[in-house]
Order: C-alpha cells, then sequence, then structure tokens
C-alpha cells in the first residue's frame, strides 16, 4: 500500500482514541465535570497508517486458537495474567478463568502477538467455492446528463474497471441502464453489437405508479421471472471489450466531442445562466434536445411534466438491482453505481410536486414533503433488500446546481455504507478521485451461499466493543446499524461462525482440567457489557463515535481500571481472508476530578460532542423511529438545527458551572480573577469559567454552532447541508476537527519566496491588506489576498499556498474544491463567512487573542474594522460574547437545551 493512500489519517489507526486517558471515578456526568467519556473509532483504517504497531497472525489452520474467555467472549490481550506452564489465563474483564494449550504461550506461537501487543490482527482463510467469480458492475446513468457529463462518467468507469482488472489478474462483468420516462437495460455483445430491452412504469398523469400492492407483487414476480433469463452481463478482460459500451454511450449521449476544460464559473455567471433556464422554461423552449436512439422507446407523458425533464429512477435502481442479484446467486458481490443530475420525478421514490394550476410551469427542484417522506422509505427498503438478500452496495454520484433531493438518495445507500456525492459536474477532478476511492478502496462482502456450511462466513462488517460491566455505551453514532439485542447478543449468536471452533476447543480444555463450563456463555454479562454493530461495507474511512457512561455498580475500591476491547471482522477484497482485528485498552480509573480534567484530550472531546449535536439536528433527541424522524420541511429542519444548537448551549453551560463549582471548592489558584467579560494581564477570564485544557476545543464547538452543520450558514442548499451532515458523521476525527472550524496559515507581512507559512487564528481580524492567507475547511480550500497583496510580485506567495494546501490534502476524500478569492471579489465571502467575528469584540481582548495586532497602527486597526461596517451583533455573535451568554449564572441555556451527555 502506498504512502498517498486515500484512508491514511493521522491517529485513524491507533485503534480507539479516547477522549480521556483516565476514566471517571464515579457515576453520573458530576464525576466527570459535565464532559463526555468515550472515544472515536476507525475500525478499518489502514494498518500502515497506525503509530501503535499492529501485530499480524495468519491463522495456518482454518480455525482460530482457544483464545476466546468462555464467560464474556473477550480474546485473549496483554493485560490478561496467564500461567506459561499450565496455560490458564484469567479474563481482565470479568475475572473468568480459561484455559489453552500450554504450549501456545511461548514466543513466536500464534497468540504470542496477542501477549504483548494493543492491536492484533488474525486472518483466517476461507473456504471459498467460486473464488473466480468476478465483481460485477450495474452502472445507471440518467439520460438527462449533459452529453461532455455522460462521456466524463463513461470514461471514469473504464478507466477504474481497466485498473482494477489490472490489479487483480480477475475480469470484471459490467451492465449498463439508462433511463428517463423508461428505463432501458443494455444487453452488450461482442464486436460493438449491443441491443436493449425496455421497461415502462405504468404512471397516471401524476407521474405517480398507478398499481396497487397486489399488481406490484404480480409484476415484481413476472419481472423476476423474466431477467435471469437473459443475461445482461458483458464480461471486461481488456480495453476493446468497452466498445459496445461507449457505443451506447454515444448513441444516447451522442459522440464524444473534444471540449474545453470545465472551469468554475462566478456567481453572477451562475445566476445569469439560472435565469435564462428559467426563461427558456416558461417559454416552452428546449435548449439541450436530447439525442434519439433506435433503442430508447420513449414513453408520452402528461403535458403538466413536459417542461421538466423525467426521471423513473426508482424503477431504474429496482431493475438494476434484480440484474445485479442474479449474478450476487454465483457467490459474487455486485455493485450498483447511479449517476444522475436530478431528483426522481416519476413513479416510485417521485419527490416532485405537480401544480396543476393554470399559467404554473412545472420544475424538477419543487421537493414535495409528503412525497419525500415515501420515497425515503421506498429507496431505504430497496438498499436494505439489496445488501441483506444480496449483498449489492450501491453508490449515488449526482451533477448539478438544482435541488437533488440528496436524502432520498442517502437513504439508499446507506444500508450498505455507500456515499451520495453531489458535484457541479461529472467532468471534474474532483469527481474521478472520488469514484476512484468508491471503487478501488472499498468493498462489499462477497454473498455466501446459505445452503452450504462455511465455518469462516460473516455477514457483512461486524464490530463488537466490550468494556467493563460498570461501563455502558450511552450514545453510538456512524454509518452503521446497532444489532438486535434479543437476536445478536444472546449466547448463542454471539458467537460467530468463525469463533465457534475456538470457543468450543477451549470449553473442551476447560472441562477436563476441572473449570466449570455449563450455561456460557452468561447472557446476562453479554447483555452488560457487548455492543455489537453492523457496518454495510468495508470502508477504511468508515469512523464510530462512543459515548460512555460509569453506572451505579461502580465500586471505587475494587476498580481500578476500566477495560476496553474493540473487534472488528471482515472479509477482504479478495474473498479469501477474514480479518480480525483486535484493539485492547485500559485505562485508569481517575483519582478524582482534577485527575479526569488533565488527562482529557481536545481533539477528541469536540468530535464526540459534535457528532452527537449533528445527529440530533437530523432526527432529533428520540431515535427509535430514524426513518420517521426524517424530516424534509424547511420549518422542522431548522426547527432541529435550532434544538441541537441549544443542547451545545445547555452542555457548556452545564460544564462552565461545574468547573466553577469545582474552583469554589478547592479554592482558584488565581488571584488576579476579574469578573465576566474583563482581561486579565496573566490570565483570560475564560480559563477560569471553563477547563483551559479544552480552550481549543470550545472555539471548535463555537464554529460548529455558527456554521452549516447546525445554522443555515452561508451559501449552504439543503443538498449541501444533508452531505456535509453525512460525512461529519461517518468520517475519521482529522477529516471532523478540518470540517469543524477552517485551518489558517499566513506569511509575514512582507514575506519572501523561502518564508513558511505559520498558523494564524481563524477570525475576521486576520484579515489584513497586505497579507495572503491559505485556509482549509476541508470541502474547500482557500487562496484569499488582501487588497495591497493583489499584484504579480505577490503571485510566488499564492503559488506557495496553493502548493501548500493541495499537499495537505492530496489524500482527502471526497476531494476538496480549491478557490483563489481576493479581497474585494464577491464570491470572497464563501470564504470570509466561515470566520469567527472577532472584529465585533472590544480592542483590548482582540489582541490578547491575536497578538499580532499589536503591531497594527491605531488607523490601521480602525480600517480592519471598517471592513465589516455592515456586521449585525444579534445576528452572528462573536465568540466571547456566545459564551458570556451562555456561561453566566443567569443564562437561559440551563432550561432551554438538554446536554450532549444526555
Amino acid at each position: 500500500m502506498d504512502d498517498y493512500h486515500p484512508a491514511f489519517r493521522r491517529r485513524a489507526g491507533d485503534g480507539p482514541v479516547f477522549s480521556s486517558r483516565k476514566c471517571p471515578n464515579g457515576p453520573g456526568l458530576k464525576h466527570s465535570c459535565e464532559l463526555p467519556f468515550g472515544f472515536v473509532w476507525t475500525p478499518m483504517s489502514p494498518s500502515n497508517s497506525c503509530n501503535v504497531a499492529i501485530e499480524k497472525v495468519d491463522v495456518q489452520e482454518t480455525n482460530l486458537p482457544p483464545i476466546l474467555c468462555l464467560n464474556c467472549l473477550c480474546y485473549l490481550n496483554l493485560y490478561a495474567a496467564y500461567e506459561e506452564a499450565t496455560g490458564f489465563w484469567t479474563c481482565p474483564f470479568c475475572q473468568t478463568k480459561n484455559v489453552a494449550p500450554s504450549e501456545l504461550f511461548g514466543t513466536e506461537t500464534s497468540i504470542s502477538p496477542a501477549m504483548i501487543s494493543p492491536i492484533v490482527e488474525y486472518r483466517q482463510k476461507i473456504d471459498a467455492r467460486d473464488t473466480s467469480s468476478p465483481q460485477s458492475y450495474v452502472v445507471i446513468i440518467d439520460a438527462n446528463l449533459p452529453s461532455v457529463e455522460a462521456h466524463a462518467v463513461a470514461e471514469s468507469v473504464q478507466n477504474l474497471l481497466l485498473k482494477q482488472v489490472e490489479r487483480t489478474k480477475q475480469p470484471v462483468t459490467l451492465v449498463l441502464l439508462i433511463f428517463e420516462s423508461s428505463v432501458s437495460i443494455y444487453q452488450l455483445g461482442i464486436a460493438g453489437l449491443v441491443s436493449a430491452d425496455v421497461v415502462q412504469p405504468d404512471l397516471d398523469d401524476d407521474g405517480v405508479n398507478m398499481k396497487n400492492e397486489e399488481e406490484e407483487i404480480l409484476e415484481e414476480e413476472a419481472r423476476q421471472a423474466r431477467v435471469p433469463l437473459r443475461s445482461y452481463y458483458s464480461e471486461i478482460h481488456q480495453e476493446k471489450d468497452f466498445e459496445s459500451f461507449k457505443l451506447c454511450i454515444s448513441a444516447v449521449f451522442g459522440l464524444q466531442t473534444q471540449e474545453p476544460p470545465v472551469k468554475s464559473l462566478s456567481r453572477k455567471e451562475i445566476l445569469r445562466r439560472r435565469k435564462q433556464e428559467r426563461l427558456n422554461r416558461e417559454k416552452g423552449n428546449i435548449v439541450n434536445e436530447e439525442v434519439g436512439s433506435p433503442w430508447v422507446n420513449k414513453k408520452k407523458i402528461s403535458p403538466e411534466l413536459t417542461q421538466r425533464p423525467p426521471r423513473c429512477t426508482g424503477e431504474a435502481i429496482q431493475c438494476a438491482l434484480e440484474v445485479a442479484s442474479f449474478s450476487s446467486l454465483k457467490n459474487s458481490s455486485s455493485r450498483v453505481l447511479l449517476f444522475t443530475n436530478g431528483c426522481p420525478n416519476l413513479g416510485n421514490g417521485n419527490i416532485v410536486r405537480v401544480d396543476k394550476r393554470p399559467n404554473k410551469s412545472n420544475t424538477a427542484d419543487v421537493i414535495d414533503h409528503p412525497a419525500m417522506m415515501q420515497a425515503l422509505k421506498y429507496f431505504e427498503a430497496l438498499g436494505k433488500e439489496a445488501l441483506e438478500s444480496y449483498c449489492i452496495g450501491i453508490d449515488v454520484f449526482l451533477s448539478g446546481v438544482g435541488s437533488l433531493g440528496l436524502q432520498a438518495y442517502q437513504a439508499l445507500v446507506d444500508p450498505s455504507g455507500g456515499y451520495a456525492l453531489p458535484y457541479d459536474s461529472f467532468a471534474s477532478n474532483q469527481f474521478k478521485a472520488d469514484l476512484n476511492y468508491v471503487i478501488t478502496h472499498t468493498h462489499v462482502p462477497q454473498n455466501q451461499d446459505k445452503t452450504v456450511e462455511n465455518i469462516n462466513s460473516i455477514d457483512g462488517c461486524i464490530v463488537d466493543v466490550r468494556m467493563s460491566d460498570f461501563i455502558t455505551a450511552s450514545h453510538v453514532v456512524g454509518a452503521m446499524e446497532v444489532c438486535n439485542e434479543n437476536t445478536e447478543t444472546s449466547s448463542k449468536s454471539s458467537i460467530l461462525s468463525n469463533e465457534r471452533a475456538a470457543f468450543a476447543m477451549g470449553a473442551s480444555l476447560s472441562a477436563k482440567r476441572g473449570l466449570v463450563t455449563n450455561n456460557l456463555p452468561s447472557d446476562d454479562l453479554l447483555a452488560d457489557t457487548l455492543t455489537r454493530v453492523r457496518m454495510g461495507r468495508y470502508d477504511p474511512l468508515s469512523t464510530l463515535s462512543f459515548m460512555l457512561r460509569v453506572d451505579e455498580v461502580f465500586v471505587p475500591d475494587d476498580d481500578k481500571y476500566a477495560f476496553f476491547q474493540c473487534i472488528v471482522r471482515y472479509v477482504d477484497q479478495d474473498g479469501r481472508d477474514l480479518v480480525t482485528r483486535v484493539s485492547t485498552y485500559r485505562l485508569p480509573v481517575a483519582v478524582s476530578i482534577h485527575d479526569f480534567l488533565d488527562s482529557m484530550d481536545e481533539e477528541v472531546v469536540p468530535v464526540v460532542l459534535g457528532k452527537e449535536a449533528v445527529f440530533r439536528s437530523i432526527i432529533g433527541r428520540d431515535d427509535e423511529e430514524a426513518i420517521d424522524a426524517l424530516v424534509v420541511d424547511t420549518d422542522r429542519v431548522e426547527m432541529l438545527a435550532f434544538e441541537a444548537q441549544k443542547d451545545l448551549d445547555n452542555t457548556i453551560h452545564r460544564i462552565s458551572g461545574a468547573y466553577r463549582l469545582i474552583g469554589l471548592e478547592v479554592g482558584t489558584s488565581h488571584k488576579d480573577f476579574v469578573e465576566e467579560g474583563g482581561v486579565s494581564s496573566a490570565h483570560s477570564s475564560l480559563g477560569f469559567a471553563f477547563p483551559p485544557e479544552l480552550a481549543d476545543a470550545l472555539h471548535r464547538l463555537f464554529h460548529l454552532r455558527r456554521g452549516s452543520m447546525l445554522s443555515p450558514g452561508p451559501v449552504r442548499s439543503m443538498d449541501d447541508r444533508a452531505e456535509i451532515r453525512n460525512l461529519f458523521l461517518r468520517l475519521p476525527l482529522d477529516d471532523c476537527l478540518c470540517m469543524m472550524a477552517p485551518s489558517l496559515w499566513s506569511s509575514d507581512a512582507v514575506p519572501t519566496a523561502s518564508e513558511a507559512l505559520h498558523p494564524i487564528p481563524s477570525d475576521t481580524m486576520t484579515l489584513w491588506d497586505n497579507r495572503i492567507i491559505a485556509a482549509d475547511h476541508h470541502d474547500c480550500l482557500f487562496v484569499w489576498s488582501g487588497k495591497a497583496t493583489a499584484d504579480a510580485t505577490h503571485d510566488h506567495i499564492r503559488k506557495r499556498c496553493k502548493e501548500f494546501l493541495l499537499e495537505r490534502s492530496k489524500t482527502r476524500f471526497p476531494m476538496p474544491i480549491l478557490h483563489v478569492l481576493q479581497e474585494d471579489d464577491s464570491m470572497s465571502r464563501r470564504f470570509t463567512s466561515r470566520l469567527a467575528p472577532t472584529h465585533a469584540d472590544p480592542t483590548e481582548q482582540q489582541i490578547a487573542h491575536f497578538p499580532d495586532l499589536a503591531a497594527l497602527t491605531p488607523n490601521e486597526l480602525a480600517g480592519l474594522i471598517d471592513k465589516f461596517r455592515f456586521y449585525e451583533e444579534t445576528v452572528d455573535a462573536s465568540f466571547r460574547r456566545w459564551f458570556w451568554s451562555i456561561a453566566s449564572a443567569s443564562s437561559n441555556a440551563r432550561y432551554e437545551g438538554m446536554s450532549l451527555c444526555e
């Protein structure tokens, strides 16, 4: 694996990263100063991205060695006490005595790595019956795409599949579907010959499926009986095998032409084009006539729909799943890739309102909220059936600037852990890079034949988190599904198929040595200590966030340590090895609250709280019925975001109150304390109202609160917010830190080519006339130039800023967009609006926060502040005004929200 693997992340491969190096010393939030106790974990991060060495064990036999505790099913680890001569070992989680063959405890044995390393990776061979089954791809392309974008999709798919064939030395199979008001399933032949079957949904005048439930069942049975009779798959061995595929694309979208690269448009040009498109629709003009095709039979649709591009997206996906399921029956895995530039507006999954009033033109971007709720359930059911029945993974890529209904596509891809990513155009480098990651570095497990016993088969990627019995997981956030407690954590089902032989061997040895083995493992203990979740696919970036609580069963004199074991199991991309990665950690119990505070990690705390806040902004505080809680009504969306802001405020208020109370109990050590809003010469007043160890974390949470994930934010549509929220909930720690607050760097006021950039605060008071700033906010990179640096003599600095940002983000997913802005550009607000408005603070506080301001003359400082003379502080408060408004004893924050830790 090369150094540019897109899943390389700082701290991601080190196992679970805890919010504190110590466990709270009692139950309830009062023993943690109202702060969260939890961890962030990227289970499948590449092993060579770890700072902690991962010991790998290639299991020579098919079965694991007897390394499971018979009582709680934890794996043998470096914290287990053992007797090398007898083979007895004691589980650190439940104190149960177990036994293994004594010869295994020697040096350089199959279990010796587990005794020296916190992270161990076991690899078991899978008894696959048909390892040569090719990977199958079903490509769905929207016929409404512009020709240049359709050809860009085809070229990207071709290049990536050929690279896969070259890398794996195995062919892949390909199916092409093109849809608009009907779905054409192409049978790609040899020597450039193609044919297609056309599926047309039965629709009423509003573009809605007319069939009742019984008729849909009969049609489904008929379709399933018809599709397998004819194989649509074309086997790809080399480039010439794509001739039929390219012929279909050219027939529908026209011949590929040499067009200039897509350039970023100014805001003025985008608005002009949107206005022209609207005028064309009102006049009934069709600007881009679709190229006719001898294979696509267009169905007449209602006049109400003629002014918008028709998309029977639900029907196209259903057809694709039926075709893909035929391949999955052959012990293969299938991927469905959808490329579209609009929301579903025909048939099942339609989310668009049809307005029949006179002189009202219908467009494809008016989302109907009741229809969206039905579409969410429909697409979620399709996604679950695809994964659970056939191990089919689905990913969606969207282009264009109109409303896309991204939530509906997210409901479709979420069950399989897929992505729904929007782009300005498919003819962009960002799209090509992201498609490469999705195809090359993620995969769904191969479908296992249920009729054949396979001792090493598992269903998806199974994640177990075991903890000491006095700790419980209270919140879990990520791209996963919590397994049903009644079926997945019973004593029988908790032992997975690849562990049964090891458990049986250990039980047999224990019985022979006189140890009790009846009624093991313990159902009660598993219910108290095991949390099991299932992830839809192998994705090295997929991350989980756990918030934990100490229960009343905690005994201070006995419980000196808290133990954690995190296990992930997945099948590798070749389908030959089952990987079990075991991470085991021990945290000491803090002696006091001060001891706990001193051990806090200021990077993990804001991410744990931030993920919970964003999660609540999507579905609210009660997630029992997640799909019913998802809302698409704009007012309801804003209300939930507002409630999430209030919950964040309440959390900060409670942390501040608890911290001040601690100071009163032990007596403050700072004699120069001043009242709220004042400035101390030695210490900031903030240090008396909030743990100084978490000052940076507090600023990140402020940026999160005012950013687009928890507030409307600048230039963010509903689709943009849905995308960034979904990514924030599933990406690793380092990505989330970058998403919460922008990072800024600048050269000196009069820089030279050899000078390095240095970090500066992400505040408005850094926007000096004579500075060039490089900024990174995950999805966007900025090079901003003050008005005194617009001439060509500063181009070398701008070049260095570009190179710095591109190098920093070279492995990022999704690939960010680079913006080069001048201070006087109208689009510069895209950058400046992301900065904290410190210009609203008093001058002495500005200088205390950013000492470089002391170098400015009074006129220069006044001119800098005057840049923001149209600022309204009641709408966008500065950090200090926000903090003191919620941290003061008289604040209503304590009553208006609910702690994110509850």
